[in-house]
Order: C-alpha cells, then structure tokens, then sequence
C-alpha cells in the first residue's frame, strides 16, 4: 500500500524529469532536424535523378520545341565536355517544329562516345521505326548536318554497364526556303522590331546552281541589324565560286561592301552587322558546278538612339564669341608686337666713325673727320653727342649748330691750305728769281 508520503516523492522525482527534459528539448531538436536534414537530401537527390532517369532516359522522350534560332541539348553529366556519362542509360529526345511546313535541321557539334556499348542514332521521324538519318554514332568529332523530311527528329542514345566516357552536345533549329523573289529580280524588305527571316533558295536544301539573287534591307529611319546564324557555303579563294556578300547601303560598290562570306559548316560564319545607314544589300551567286545548303539569317530594325544635348541660349553663345574673339585678338597684337621688335632689332646697324685726317694749318697739324656715310660731318668736339668741355648737348639744334661751325671751319682750313701753297710757290718763285737776279 503506496503512503501518501511516497506519493509525494514519487511526483517530485516526476516534476524533476519533466524539468531536466524541458531544459534539454532545444539542443534535441536541433540534433534531431540536423539528423533529418542529412537523411532528407541524399533521398531528394535520389528522387529528381530518378524524375530526371524517368525522363529522356527510361526509354521515354522529352519534347523539344524548335526555333529559328540554334538551341542546343547535351547528354546527362556533359558538363561543357568536362563530365562523364553513366551506364545503362537509354535516352531520347524529341524535336518538333510545331508546322509540317519547317524541317529540322540537326547536327551533333561534339561528341566523345565509347564505341561498340555506347551509341547515338538519329531518326526522321517521331518512333525508332522511322528511317535513320544515322545510326550508331560513336567515337569523337563533330557529326554532318542533318535534314527531317517532316516536322519531328528523333534522337536516341544508350549506354551499355562497361565504359563511359564523355557524352554529347547536339544543335538543333527548323528551317524552310524564305528566299522569296530575290533571285528572279531584286527585292526589297522593310525590317521591323520582330525578327524576320532569310535564306538561299531551297534550303536547308542544297542551293541551285548558277544562282544570282538580292535582296535589299530598308527602313524609313534608323538602322538595320543583320546577324548571320548559319552557313554553308562552298568555300573558295576570295569567294570566287559561290559567296554571299554584304553591302552597307542600297546599291553595290566595293568602297560600301563590309563582308564576303563562303565557308563551310562546321566553319560557318555566324556574325552580326549594323548598317551606318538605312540599307543593306545582300548578293548571293554560285557558280554551275558544286552546291550546298546556304545560309540562314535574320535582319531587325533598330531605332535611332537619340541623346539629350543641352542647347546654349544666346546670351551665353554671344559671351562666349566675344570672349574667344578677344583670346584671339590679343593673341594676333602680342604676335605682331614681338615680330616688329625682331625686325627692328635685325635691321638696326652699328654707327660708323668716320676716319681721322690730319692736315696741316699754316704749319702746325690739325685733326678733323671725313663726312660719315650718313652724309653729317662733324669733328671730335663733338664726338659720341658730347662736347669738347664733356657736357651734352641740351637740343638738337646745338648739335646742328656744332655741326655747321664744323663745317665752317673745315672751309676756312681748306682756305689757309690753299693760301700757304700758292704763297710758297710765290716765295719759290721769287727765290728763282732772286738767284737769277744775283747770278746775273
């Protein structure tokens, strides 16, 4: 019989263990959710591979819609060429072009495949009884070019339990002969914001030959983008053969032609040009002999960017032209200053001192100057502007002044020379004479 003192103890361990449980629930629960999450993403892991196997690779098809434009798919563990396959895979691929109208055009770019277990085969049609357009694919390289005579291909790869290797990427798009009446007579097309479409005539069949067509790209404003996306044709030196050429406007001039494309897949050319104009003109020709599949490509309009400029008002555009004039002026008035100061400078010569002569005045010497080349004379009185007592001259009249009572004395010099001759030879006369007279 349980006392109702051990009842109490009883309730008090009970208590106790509630206490201790609930001080340690939040590190179980952790534990518990850690515990979980480790067991929950392996099994989801698990589960979108077996959803992803259940797919294209159990033997069931995953339908591809197809475009205009190159789309591409891979194998399982492609990884840009870096991955590995698995075994036992049986996989499949639908392409359909959604019109019985366009073909698809499909091509393995790259594969890396074990040969004998390992396979792709491609079908034209949408079943494996559908005629091959190849069968068992393996080794490495890049496949040929492939065309669906209906709107579905089919393409099929199985992997044996031995080895594996890398996989595959394939390229796919649908395709119809969009070369309208350029290569009866010229046409033209008005790109818009949509993408429209341009092709060799018959393809993704192969070309006629002796082909000659063009067509011309408009719009009434703006500028036209032309992007090649595929190409196929005949390859040759300068384009001799077959080519398509691009010109940058409306009509054909090798000074407007921006390209000459001829080459073939898988080295076709897929660029993107822009007209500087409104226009472009495309030419396509190929010679009477071999031919290939062509070209497709797409043209768009692009609208003209228009940038906000911020347009000066006309007191600022008038402070602005006097401000430059007078740049300019005083530029030209300081120009001008320092070439007549270089040509007074260059023409300026040194004065020349004209030569001393001494004559002699009734017997004693007398020192004078011949006239300067200027024509002034004057005499060492007033040599280098000074005067004989070495004072200026407070004018320039005195130095006129000095100059003529120079010029009055050299006379009268002249004077007394002439004087002393003649009376010497009066006294040389009357000393004959007087000899004369004594010797008679």
């Amino acid at each position: 019989m349980v006392t109702n003192r051990q009842r109490r103890q009883y309730s008090n361990i009970e208590t106790r263990r509630t206490t201790l449980s609930d001080e340690q629930s939040p590190v179980s629960q952790m534990s518990i959710a850690y515990l979980r999450t480790l067991i929950t993403f392996p099994v989801l892991c698990l589960l979108l591979s077996q959803q992803y196997r259940t797919g294209q690779c159990s033997g069931s098809s995953v339908t591809l819609t197809s475009t205009q434009e190159i789309q591409y798919f891979t194998s399982d563990g492609y990884n840009n060429g870096a991955g590995t396959y698995t075994s036992n895979l049986d996989c499949s691929w639908l392409i359909d072009s959604s019109n019985s109208a366009y073909k698809i055009v499909i091509y393995v770019e790259n594969y890396d495949i074990t040969c004998t277990g390992d396979v792709i085969n491609i079908y034209d049609g949408n079943t494996t009884s559908s005629t091959a357009l190849t069968s068992n694919l393996c080794g490495s390289g890049q496949s040929s070019v492939f065309v669906s005579t209906g709107q579905y291909v089919l393409l099929k790869f199985t992997t044996d339990a031995s080895t594996q290797s890398i996989g595959f990427k394939a390229a796919y798009f649908y395709a119809t002969d969009l070369s309208g009446t350029g290569c009866t007579a010229d046409q033209t097309l008005t790109p818009t914001s949509t993408p429209a479409y341009l092709t060799s005539p018959s393809f993704p069949a192969l070309y006629d030959v002796n082909s000659n067509c063009r067509w011309i790209l408009t719009v009434p404003e703006g500028t036209v983008k032309l992007q090649i996306i595929w190409s196929d044709i005949e390859t040759s030196a300068n384009c001799a053969f077959d080519s398509l050429q691009i010109y940058d406007g409306d009509y054909v001039c090798e000074n407007t032609k921006l390209a000459g494309i001829c080459s073939r897949y898988p080295n076709g050319v897929a660029t993107t040009y822009y007209s500087n104009g409104t226009s472009f003109l495309l030419k396509f020709t190929s010679d009477g002999s071999l031919s290939f599949r062509g070209f497709l490509l797409s043209y768009t309009k692009q609208e003209v960017v228009v940038v906000d400029q911020v347009v000066a008002s006309t007191e600022d555009r008038l402070m602005l032209g006097i401000g430059i004039g007078c740049g300019c002026g005083a530029t030209v008035a300081l120009l001008c200053v320092a070439l007549f100061a270089l040509v007074k400078k260059k023409c300026r010569s040194p004065k020349l001192v004209s030569p001393r002569v001494t004559v002699s005045v009734n017997g004693a010497p007398h020192s004078v100057r011949t006239p300067s080349i200027s024509g002034s004379s004057y005499t060492s009185e007033s040599r280098n502007g000074f005067l004989s007592n070495g004072h200026r001259p407070e004018s320039k009249r005195h130095f006129l002044n000095e100059n003529l009572h120079n010029n009055n004395n050299k006379h009268s010099i002249k004077k007394d020379v002439k004087k002393d001759h003649r009376n010497g030879s009066v006294q040389r006369i009357n000393s004959k004479g007087s000899a004369r007279d004594s010797g008679t």
